[in-house]
């Protein structure tokens, strides 16, 4: 999978928690935290190279 790739599946994934925080299902601190474990996923992607 390339890095493009990777980021996509992410940015989807953003797109997802933020619509759960505007939908009242989680709440600020969640949404903060699950954006950050997306951010670091791609950064180690990142780091170790597209598998």
């Amino acid at each position: 999978m390339t890095l493009k790739q990777y980021r996509e599946i992410i940015d989807d994934y953003k797109a997802d928690v933020i619509n759960r925080y505007y939908s009242g299902l989680i709440n600020e601190e969640r949404t903060a935290y699950l954006i950050g474990k997306l951010d670091a996923w791609f950064a180690n992607s990142k780091r170790n190279g597209s598998r």
